[in-house]
């Protein structure tokens, strides 16, 4: 009897159900707790083991324990409670819409992974079906509370857009409560704009997917109005001009593509000419004096270069001759820039090796 209690004092008593099977001397519990926020995610089946492996460790390992009770969390980690675990069946259920009753196991600290492992499950995600646990592990990391540092963003937002699923992004971003992925930051936002502009390049500036790119770029930016993206004590993202840039490109772009370079919407191109006017002098872009951050300056400003050279074809640019005055201007100041940026990066890069800067260059057929 004493030895009875003693069990069920490591259990979390407001929030167990238990159910006692006899084989043997084995002795079963299942025990129903969920006491988190959000639930523990559910991973699909990926193209991968290695990735399937590596989302179950961040599973068993930094998930479940976090969303578990205190009690249950002793047995966890609890070196003499490992035997205890191995023998009786103690379940939670995981609170994650499909009813997962899911076996607590004994875990060693050696097991846990790091936060930087995040890029290796980003890696491995290949296929649509991998990448629908992208959302789902942020939200786990999230409210495991693992801090993802700024660094590791950013190589998020560029690896994803690179890829080719920007939209798996923008999901993260919508979510940004759930998931903790801000555009606050002025990098990440940067990077995550400069995804549309790299989406519009595969698809050579036309058609209905450049239609779907301007819309969701657009609509990305009511995502600033949101706390979650909202930056304190500087400039929000929605006033950058290369951000700005972004949206010039795609609106002229489109302009040329489905209207015979007659403006739409308002007069869409010309309204984010003349924010990009506006906002020109706010934040200065300065060729920086290392070839790294100047592969960086590159991509920042090719879009709105591009941007500028699109829209002064569209008619609505052309009947106003002080601001076409103005943007020719301005390209002329960026392809100084650019020219200083790309001269130092490619001097300082070894022959055969790839830099993202020159080779967004050399898609828009920019040449020094």
């Amino acid at each position: 009897m004493a030895q009875f209690l003693l069990r069920q004092s490591l259990v979390c008593p407001s929030c167990i159900t238990r159910t006692f099977t006899y084989a043997g001397s084995r002795r079963a519990f299942s025990v129903s707790s969920i006491l988190a926020k959000e639930p523990v995610p559910h991973f699909k089946p990926t193209s991968s083991p290695e990735l399937d492996e590596l989302l179950a460790k961040f599973k068993d390992n930094v998930f479940v324990p976090k969303h578990v009770g205190e009690a249950h969390r002793r047995l966890l980690w609890k070196p003499t409670a490992a035997e205890r675990l191995r023998n009786e069946t103690i379940t939670v259920n995981l609170g994650n819409g499909i009813d997962e009753n899911y076996r607590l196991k004994p875990l060693n600290s050696k097991d846990e992974p790091k936060t930087r492992d995040l890029k290796t499950v980003v890696r491995l995600m290949k296929t649509d079906e991998d990448y629908k646990n992208f959302v789902p592990f942020f939200v786990g990391m999230h409210e495991a509370g693992r801090h993802i540092r700024l660094e590791e963003w950013e190589w998020v937002t560029r690896h994803l857009g690179q890829a080719g699923y920007q939209h798996i992004l923008v999901a993260c971003a919508k979510q940004a409560k759930k998931t903790g992925y801000s555009l606050a930051p002025h990098s990440v936002a940067r990077g995550f704009f400069q995804n549309f502009h790299t989406a519009a390049v595969a698809c050579e500036f036309k058609g209905e997917e450049l239609e779907r790119i301007l819309k969701s770029a657009v609509l990305c930016t009511f995502l600033f109005n949101q706390e979650e993206h909202t930056p304190r004590g500087t400039l929000s993202p929605q006033r950058l001009p290369d951000i700005i840039g972004v949206l010039l490109e795609l609106s002229a772009a489109r302009s040329i593509d489905a209207f015979e370079a007659k403006d739409f919407d308002d007069n869409i191109v010309h309204g984010y000419a003349e924010k990009l006017l506006s906002t020109w002098d706010l934040v200065p872009t300065e060729v920086p004096s290392y070839a790294s951050a100047a592969n960086g300056t590159i991509m920042e400003m090719l879009p709105t270069w591009n941007g500028i050279n699109l829209a002064l074809k569209v008619d609505s640019i052309q009947a106003d001759s002080a601001m076409q005055n103005k943007l020719v201007s301005r390209k002329k100041e960026l392809e100084e820039k650019l020219d200083v940026s790309i001269e130092k990066v490619r001097n300082s890069t070894p022959e055969g090796k790839k830099r993202l800067g020159l080779m967004a260059a050399d898609a828009l057929g920019y040449k020094k």
